[in-house]
């Protein structure tokens, strides 16, 4: 080899070595042949990380936390504020949302109506209407389950809700209160259809006189036709 690092027959200098590692370093393994050039095709810088642009160095890990301290977790969906997304002017936030909730004129307007709901009166409660109790062998008209019509009956019975009546055919049933009228509480409520000279056919009819046992009726469609009948001859609805 001549002093200029010449050697070879053919001529070519050779590449000097590389410099030596940093500390902490290791070279990276070697693959491949010599190429035409006299240069290992595969070679890699040492102390280089590989990849493509040579990278340079590879980063350090980050510093351990203080002790007590934990990673804070990325926000969900989190937006960037900009002025793109920055709330109007004039609008009012929400304390710790960020989010407009109303305008000055509204919330002006929501404070209004406080001030009018605490100097109202406050609502009267109607009393709660008592229902009436039947009495033991009272005469009624109790509402049959059957048509929803309200029949004669007289009360068999009386329980702690409900009563027990017997209906003027002798049928029973057990109804509650509010099913069962006395008869005076009939007459003057409910639409009274009365059975026209005991032939089984009922017509509207209006009663003109009543006492306990009949009533004196005369009809929707020819007021001038007017008959006393048993109170087991005529029915009610519900007008």
């Amino acid at each position: 080899m001549d002093a200029n690092g010449m050697g070879g027959s053919n001529g070519l200098r050779q590449a000097p070595p590389p410099p030596p590692l940093p500390a902490g370093f290791k070279p990276f393994p070697v693959q491949g042949g010599m190429g035409a050039q006299g240069m290992n095709a595969g070679a890699v810088t040492q102390g280089m990380a590989p990849g493509a642009g040579m990278q340079g160095r590879q980063a350090p890990p980050p510093p351990p936390l203080p002790a007590g301290m934990h990673m804070a977790a990325p926000a969900q969906n989190a937006q960037p504020v900009s002025r793109h997304t920055a709330p109007m002017q004039g609008a009012a936030l929400t304390r710790g949302a960020g989010r407009t909730s109303m305008s000055l004129a509204d919330a002006e307007r929501e404070k209004e109506q406080e001030e009018l709901q605490k100097t109202a009166p406050l609502p009267v409660m109607e009393p709660v209407k008592q229902e009436r109790v039947p009495v033991t062998g009272e005469a009624c008209f109790a509402r049959s389950p059957m048509d929803g019509l309200y029949y004669y009956a007289t009360v068999s019975s009386v329980g702690e809700d409900t009563a027990e009546v017997t209906f003027f055919d002798e049928a029973g049933a057990q109804l509650p209160f509010a099913k069962i009228l006395p008869v005076e509480t009939a007459v003057e409520e409910l639409q009274c259809f009365a059975n026209y000279s005991g032939r089984g056919n009922y017509f509207p009819a209006q009663i003109d006189e009543h006492d306990s046992e009949s009533v004196m009726v005369h009809y929707d469609e020819n007021p001038e036709i007017r008959e006393q009948l048993s109170l087991a001859m005529i029915r009610f609805a519900i007008r």
